[in-house]
């Protein structure tokens, strides 16, 4: 018998016949139907092309044009769902309080989101504070991820980590860089293409410093990020 994670009712998860002949994993949201209303997933036809904003004209919103006119490269982002308040809820009980059991909520969804993309990606995790994982004695975004795809740890965390939703704009762009890209050579590699994991699109600067620093250790080709909320 499988329970919802969020509130313990008895779930029972609808595949396809399709699902239970053809995949070798499946993997569903560990969510009860009442449960899941509260969380309001992004529509990906009228969101933000370029970050996944949850808006209605399906155009680059305010934030991905000024970008463009500073001449800010930026990785192109999907996101799955808004940070409303369920989710608030949700990462203050997953990362606040370090239950880890929920970590497996959206898998279902995740896993989903991952088959878009193809073989030739490189599956790059945003990494934890060393403060961060001391504290909470788990990496957050490799749990949300671990088993869904091959993860290949080339980031570093170094320094002060700064919350970016207490940051000015001005003061986000001009945050210092916070990672390293291990060193790597790159010919080793038969894929081209990088798909950032993160748990949460707050201003973009993560993962804008992210790339700047993969871009630093030499990696030339695509770049593209993958979250589950924004």
């Amino acid at each position: 018998m499988m329970l919802c994670l969020l509130c313990g009712r008895v779930l029972t998860p609808h595949y396809s016949l399709q699902t239970l002949l053809l995949a070798r994993q499946f993997y569903y949201d560990a969510i009860c139907e009442t449960c899941s209303h509260d969380f309001e997933r992004i529509n990906s036809s009228t969101a933000c092309p370029a970050c996944y904003r949850a808006q209605t004209c399906g155009k680059l919103c305010s934030d991905c044009q000024r970008y463009q006119t500073l001449k800010i490269a930026k990785a192109t982002n999907r996101s799955l769902f808004s940070y409303n308040s369920a989710m608030h809820d949700y990462f203050q009980a997953y990362k606040r309080h370090g239950d880890y059991r929920i970590r497996r909520v959206f898998s279902g969804s995740l896993r989903g989101a991952l088959t878009a993309y193809s073989r030739d990606y490189l599956f790059v995790p945003i990494p934890t504070s060393r403060e961060h994982f001391e504290k909470r004695q788990f990496d957050p975004v490799l749990g949300l991820y671990e088993g869904l795809c091959p993860m290949t740890p080339l980031l570093i965390k170094n320094g002060r980590e700064w919350h970016q939703s207490t940051l000015e704009r001005k003061m986000r762009l001009e945050a210092p860089q916070t990672f390293e890209c291990v060193r790597v050579d790159w010919t080793k590699f038969r894929r081209q293409r990088i798909l950032i994991l993160d748990d949460i699109y707050t201003t973009g600067t993560t993962l804008l410093r992210a790339t700047d620093a993969l871009r630093e250790g030499n990696f030339q080709g695509e770049i593209q990020s993958l979250t589950l909320a924004r």
